[in-house]
């Protein structure tokens, strides 16, 4: 469902924790994308226990916006 969502543009923001250990293979944590997805980092944030909190914004072609 957030393959589906993120290519149909419906995502504006990514968060997501991440926790810094190595456990080999596994379920992607994002789906693939036939293309290419442009984000600007706006926050970040370690916790004590090293867990890395981010927030990513996605990045809107301007031309789209300006389109009345």
């Amino acid at each position: 469902m957030a393959a589906a969502a993120i290519e149909l543009g419906l995502v504006d923001e990514l968060r997501m924790f991440r926790n810094p250990i190595v456990v080999g293979g596994g379920t992607p944590f994002l789906p693939p994308v036939t293309e290419d997805l442009r984000l600007d980092m706006i926050e970040t944030r370690t916790f004590g226990s090293r867990v890395i909190y981010e927030r990513y914004r996605r990045v809107r072609d301007d031309s789209i916006d300006s389109v009345s």
